[in-house]
């Protein structure tokens, strides 16, 4: 560690101690009571060392941690562990002190102390070495220095405390009254100073950033802080000048809306007229609204009774027609079967006529001589071919033979063909037979399913009736409902009689009430009349004794001279006030009274009268006596008005008691009349929802039971349509099975006669074949063939008829037995037919009618339906009419329920006429409508005259007023309330509003007034402190180079905006004025608020209230800086610094008034001045006891001569002395900068 010993011979900081702080594991010292120089590399450590002293003279340790750069906080940078610390020493006016920095022993704040003595006798002390040694915290070695005499300070924990006490700040001692024991020990300067800017005289300097800014913030803190008047006067914008604005505009419609307002009590007569007609045809809907309630249920009743008569009778014709269309469907059944017998003999009798059997009857008949064509033919061939017999014979064996055999093969086949016929008609039988058996029993089960469906049908019936029952019945109010619904009718009855009879001798009570508050109120009038005089009297009594005893006044004097004569000049000249004065030490400079002047001056004074304070002690005393007579008098009238006053008040209070016993009565029974009606609505309506609920109950089993029977219905239809299906299907299955037989045998037939149609054709053949050998045969025996051929076909033929004649026996014999058997049936069949088609006839006209009375029943149902749902669609369009209305009404009536009790009604008649009542109910919803909108019209023009100055007496007065009103906001009764409140307001709150808003502005108007006067002195006082500041910087200017420095300090009240706007107020303010102000000079007022609101003046604070210039002549050249850019542009780095640290060395003697503190200016970067210049300010700080502490890479020998210490800084290697070399290679760093 190196030491340099030197005597100190000024105040102020001598060294700093660092022991493991930033430079870790190493105690280093580092003398600075002179200029100091601190050299390194870049990033080594020296602005570290500068930040420590701004945080000495009492800036915040935190914000130039901040400024250092990538530093978590101050005690993890600086003090990183508890033994950490910082000692500064520094000569205070008591001597050697320190004041030391440490970590707290949680580790979390930073803790200050003062130590009487240096640091190399006190912590640094060879007997504490060991504690170093072992690393013991500093909170413990405090503790051992206290332990060995070692005087040290409280634990001081903020940044205020430590700055108050080093700069000897009275102001803070204020607060805290220990504070300026320990500044009469450890502060740094007299005590009659105070040193409150140091700790921004060293901090500005080192900013590199908002240089200028900081430095009106040091100047406005130190020349315009006394002038804090114009700045934070809440006063100025403080919300309730704008509600005086509102207060005055909102009097001001008030006023314009007199005539308007006024309307409220005509208005609120006419609402409770209308109310009482509303009233009344509420009541009068309540006698509607039962009698429609009878009314439909009379309907309802007779609708129900029509509708059980309805249901038998559908009933029965829907039986009937079940049944008729049973036995119809079964004759239609025989129908079709005798249809279809008459349809097959006549088929089969169409047959025979297509085979013309009538013919074949006949030729068969006549078959003999068709025989006998066949012999003469034959005969006739014989003859032909007797020359060739022989052949002929044996040929015609031959042709006899096959023909022999195609006939028995052919009658074997017919034979076949005639067995197939005969099945054939039995077949055809025996599927009539079992057509009609099971038709029999198709009907047998159709009558089976209609006995079960009746009977389930019945059940149904049986329930529907028992539900029409039940809906009749449901309409019908029940015992316990009427006797309910009676019981508190007569309860409401007598209810409602008992309040009229109290309302009575409530109203008689109120008048009393009245008529006592009156007297009451006349008495207290009087009394305060007669106290006034009391008052007076008494006053005049006190003044008459204050001039008996008025011992050291003018007359006192006066009257201590023998001779009176001073009675008729000076008693008469001079002014009574000044006779009673004290303390004008009164003389006499001559004794010639007698003559008639003052001062020189002569009057004629037998015209004047003495002054009463002039007369003599005995007449003074008979006036005071006097007096004193007559205030016993008003004195004894005074008690025994404040008797009658008291008697009368006890009175009302009595009353008063009384009524508000007798309202609360009222209101209870209002209450529990209020309880019945709503318990009597309760009751009908309950009843009607029980009504409703029993009847839609019924209606639900009706219905039900209704919806079951035509479920069943169609159920019993689908039975019956599936039974009747499944009929037809096994009717169907019977005729398709004796179809297929049929079918067979026909193909049997088909087949026997394609048979038989073969053996012909195979015969013919063979005899062709016989033939054609025999016509050889005979050629060659020379016989004619030709002729012979014809007499052999004319033969061929005879036969061919004869055999096709015989062989129509088998169907002639069918044919008879087919007429004997079906033929003969026809007749009877159509006779049956007849007489079926004569009873479908008969069933279908009797089923035609069911249906058709079905379709009457239906159609008389639907005329009804038609009639009820008309009369009822009435009785409910009428009911739902009255409801409208009632519930249109219900608000309107709700509102005035509390009132009710205060209307008389007549007795309630039904109205003749529904109609006409609708029309007047609606009339007078209209006109309460109309008279709602205009007490709302009128509540709302209050509103909003109110809304112009919310907050005030008159909207608390409203609010207060309407806020326990028992009524619904916006309610009817509530605007009655409003209208009377009104009243109130016109007559006694609005003037006396309208006389303390006028105090209110005037009072306003004077602080603006104030406010004024104050912006205009500070403008002035900153433009004196801008040339005091020039002037003090150009006294101590060595540069020649530099020239005119001036500070420029202007305020900037007019930038704001709103000094036009209060000027143009101010001009226009006359506090004499006893009326509300025009329009005019309230917007002008307005305009100063909203102009002082707008301009945030409030949070205005002189450093934003000034702005500052720095301007100054380089050469010739006139330079002018506003801000930090202005100043880099301004001129060379070099010579914008050095005119910063030139006005700093020049006001800080003017900041800082004991010139026996040496202060401090650390600065970074001195080589960006040029050398003989900073040799120039550094002996220019030298003379004004300004030690510059800088930081810089390198220092040349020619500055290093100017400073007093020179150290070398390395944050790993310490603190060493520097030595100059020879030759020092420029800072490439500030070479590159000075380039660019």
């Amino acid at each position: 560690m190196n030491n340099i010993n030197e005597e100190p011979i000024t105040k102020g900081l001598k060294s700093i101690y660092l022991h493991n702080s930033y430079i870790r594991n190493k105690r280093v010292k580092l003398r600075c009571d002179g200029h100091t120089n601190l050299i390194g590399g870049n990033g080594r450590g020296k602005t570290s060392m500068l930040n420590l002293l701004p945080i000495f003279a009492g800036i915040s340790p935190e914000s130039m941690v901040q400024k250092a750069g990538n530093k978590s906080s101050f005690l993890d940078f600086y003090l990183p562990n508890l033994q950490s610390m910082i000692v500064y020493e520094f000569l205070g006016q008591q001597g050697m002190c320190c004041v030391v920095m440490y970590r707290h022993q949680n580790g979390m704040k930073l803790i200050y102390r003062f130590v009487k003595g240096c640091a190399e006798e006190t912590f640094f002390a060879p007997q504490f070495d060991e504690l170093f040694t072992k690393n013991t915290p500093v909170n413990e070695i405090i503790h051992e220095l206290q332990l060995n005499n070692i005087k040290i300070s409280k634990q001081i924990e903020t940044i205020l405390d430590y700055r108050a006490i080093l700069h000897n700040d009275k102001e803070r001692f204020a607060r805290d009254k220990s504070l300026r024991m320990l500044a009469a020990d450890y502060a740094m300067c007299d005590r009659q100073y105070t040193l409150r800017h140091l700790g921004e005289l060293t901090r500005v300097p080192m900013s590199q950033v908002d240089l200028i800014n900081k430095f009106k913030s040091m100047l406005v803190d130190a020349y315009l802080q006394d002038e804090n008047a114009v700045v934070g006067d809440k006063g100025l914008t403080h919300t309730a000048n704008l509600n005086l604005i509102e207060d005055m505009r909102s009097l001001q419609e008030f006023i314009k809306a007199s005539s308007q307002l006024e309307k409220g009590t005509q208005l609120r007569a006419n609402v409770i007229q209308t109310y009482q007609q509303l009233l009344k045809v509420k009541l009068q809907g309540h006698v509607l609204t039962e009698q429609f309630i009878e009314d439909e249920r009379e309907l309802q009743h007779e609708h129900d009774t029509y509708l059980l008569k309805y249901g038998q009778d559908n009933d029965f014709l829907q039986t009937t027609i079940t049944d008729l269309a049973t036995q119809l469907r079964s004759k239609q059944g025989e129908c079709t079967a005798v249809k279809n017998q008459i349809e097959h003999i006549n088929r089969q009798e169409q047959e025979y006529q297509q085979l013309n059997i009538d013919r074949m009857i006949s030729e068969y008949h006549d078959l003999p001589v068709y025989q006998t064509k066949v012999q003469e033919e034959r005969a006739q061939l014989q003859r032909l071919e007797a020359s060739a017999k022989d052949i002929v014979d044996s040929h015609d064996q031959h042709i006899r033979q096959i023909r022999d055999e195609t006939s028995r093969e052919k009658e074997s086949w017919e034979q076949k063909k005639g067995d197939i016929h005969h099945q054939q008609i039995e077949l055809f039988k025996q599927q009539s037979l079992d057509e009609d058996m099971l038709r029999t029993d198709q009907q047998e089960e159709l009558t089976e399913l209609s006995n079960r469906q009746e009977l389930a049908l019945e059940t149904i019936n049986e329930n529907i009736q028992q539900a029409h029952r039940s809906v009749g019945e449901a309409g019908a109010y029940t015992s316990d409902e009427l006797q309910h619904l009676d019981l508190n009718k007569k309860l409401l009855k007598q209810q409602k009689q008992k309040i009229s009879e109290y309302l009575s001798k409530h109203t008689l009570l109120k008048e009393n009430v009245e008529i006592h508050k009156q007297q009451v109120h006349d008495a207290l009038k009087a009394l305060e009349k007669h106290k006034s005089l009391l008052d007076k009297e008494q006053e005049k009594e006190q003044k008459l004794r204050e001039q008996l005893n008025n011992e050291g006044s003018l007359i006192s004097f006066l009257r201590t001279h023998p001779n009176e004569a001073w009675k008729q000049n000076i008693g008469k000249l001079i002014n009574p006030v000044l006779l009673l004065r004290k303390g004008l030490n009164p003389k006499w400079e001559t004794d010639e009274l007698s003559q008639n002047s003052f001062y020189g001056l002569h009057l004629e004074l037998d015209k004047l009268s003495l002054p009463q304070e002039a007369d003599t002690l005995e007449d003074l005393k008979k006036r005071i006596e006097q007096q004193a007579l007559r205030c016993s008098q008003y004195q004894a009238d005074q008690t025994m008005l404040e008797r009658k006053t008291n008697t009368a008040k006890e009175e009302l209070e009595r009353l008063q008691i009384e009524l508000s016993v007798s309202e609360q009565d009222l209101n209870n029974l209002n209450r529990k009349s209020q309880e019945l009606d709503a318990a009597q609505e309760r009751i009908e309506k309950n009843i009607r929802l029980n009504v409703n609920e029993r009847k839609e109950r019924a209606a639900q089993l009706l219905q039900d039971a209704e919806q079951q029977q035509k479920s069943l219905i169609q159920q019993h239809k689908s039975a019956k349509n599936n039974l009747q299906q499944l009929q037809e299907k096994a009717r169907d299955s019977i005729k398709a099975k004796y179809q297929l037989k049929d079918t067979q045998l026909q193909q049997q037939v088909k087949q026997i006669e394609d048979n038989i149609h073969q053996a012909i054709k195979q015969g013919d053949d063979k005899i062709a074949e016989l033939l054609s050998a025999k016509d050889r045969a005979l050629q060659a025996e020379g016989v004619d063939t030709q002729q012979l051929k014809r007499a052999e076909q004319r033969l061929a033929d005879a036969q061919q008829q004869f055999e096709t004649v015989n062989g129509y026996i088998g169907r002639i014999n069918a044919y008879h037995k087919w007429v004997e058997i079906e033929l003969s049936q026809r007749a009877g069949l159509h006779d049956q037919l007849k007489m079926i088609q004569e009873v479908i006839e008969h069933l279908e006209q009797e089923h035609a009618d069911g249906v058709k009375a079905l379709q009457q029943l239906d159609k008389e149902k639907s005329e009804h339906n038609m009639q009820y749902q008309a009369a009822l669609n009435i009785i409910q369009r009428k009911s739902q009419q009255l409801d409208d209305l009632l519930k249109r009404m219900e608000p309107s009536i709700l509102d005035f329920t509390e009132l009710e009790s205060e209307f008389a009604i007549d007795e309630i008649e039904k109205p003749l006429d529904f109609d006409w009542y609708l029309n007047h109910g609606q009339e007078q919803l209209s006109q309460l409508a109309d008279l709602r909108k205009e007490s709302l019209k009128l509540h709302t023009l209050v509103k909003q005259i109110l809304s112009l100055a919310q907050g005030n007496g008159l909207e608390k007065y409203w609010s207060n007023q309407m806020l326990d009103s028992r009524y619904q906001v916006d309610s009817l009764p509530y605007m009655l309330q409003a209208m009377t409140v009104l009243g109130k307001m016109l007559e006694h709150e609005i003037p006396s509003k309208i006389n303390a808003t006028i105090l209110a502005y005037q009072s306003l108007g004077i602080v603006f007034q104030n406010h004024y006067e104050s912006l205009k002195r500070f403008q002035r006082k900153v433009s004196r402190v801008s040339d005091d500041l020039s002037s003090n910087i150009n006294t101590h200017n060595p540069f020649s180079s530099l020239s005119d420095i001036e500070i420029r300090l202007e305020a900037t009240i007019n930038k704001f905006g709103y000094l036009t706007d209060l000027e143009s107020f101010v001009n226009k303010f006359d506090s004499d004025v006893n009326e509300l102000p025009n329009e005019s000079v309230i917007a002008s007022l307005e305009n100063a608020i909203k102009a002082l609101h707008n301009s945030n003046v409030e949070s205005h604070d002189l450093k934003t209230m000034v702005e500052m210039s720095i301007c100054f002549r380089e050469n010739t050249r006139l330079v002018k800086v506003r801000n930090d850019r202005d100043l880099a542009e301004a001129s060379s780095t070099g010579l914008s610094r050095l005119v910063i640290l030139l006005i700093f060395t020049g006001l800080i003697r003017h900041l800082c008034a004991d010139e026996s503190v040496a202060i401090h200016l650390p600065i970074d970067e001195l080589g960006q001045i040029d050398p003989s210049n900073s040799i120039k300010l550094l002996e220019l700080m030298q003379q004004q006891q300004v030690y510059l502490v800088c930081a810089q890479p390198q220092m040349s020998e020619e500055i290093g001569k100017s400073f007093q210490y020179k150290y070398n800084i390395d944050k790993d290697k310490g603190i060493s002395q520097f030595v100059v070399k020879s030759k020092i290679q420029q800072n490439p760093l500030l070479v590159a900068g000075s380039c660019a």
